[in-house]
């Protein structure tokens, strides 16, 4: 008769089901295209308007680059972040990829989270 040792295999199972595990987590949070597709889907559903009030950085959540709109918390990409100035006017709208930023001399500037995270995605590209 075969003598099966449960306890060890068990140990074994739950071992390997966890590597697998972390495998598949750090996968899904590595910058690939689909984490950049997801992070581009939130951004298109979000939808806000207001004037710039304050910028900060929320020291609570990995120092994220945050505006203070007249009715809301938002908050932003770095490299859009350095773009506005307090006293501006800013535009998402639900269902687009981009953001509306309007200056106090009427200049009106752009940012397009598909482009910015299409870059992103071919600059992390595995090589």
């Amino acid at each position: 008769m075969i003598e099966i040792d449960l306890k060890n295999n068990l140990h074994k199972v739950l071992l390997f089901i966890g590597i697998v595990s972390i495998f598949m987590f750090g996968y899904y949070l590595t910058p690939n295209k689909g984490f950049y597709d997801r992070m581009l889907k939130t951004r298109i559903e979000e939808n806000y308007n207001g004037k710039v009030l304050e910028k900060y950085t929320d020291s609570s959540n990995h120092c994220t680059p945050m505006l203070k709109l007249s009715n809301r918390n938002i908050a932003l990409e770095n490299t859009f972040w350095d773009e506005v100035n307090i006293k501006d006017s800013i535009v998402k709208i639900k269902g687009e990829s981009f953001i509306t930023l309007y200056r106090k001399d009427r200049t009106k500037i752009i940012f397009d989270y598909e482009k910015y995270f299409e870059k992103l995605s071919k600059k992390n590209k595995p090589k």
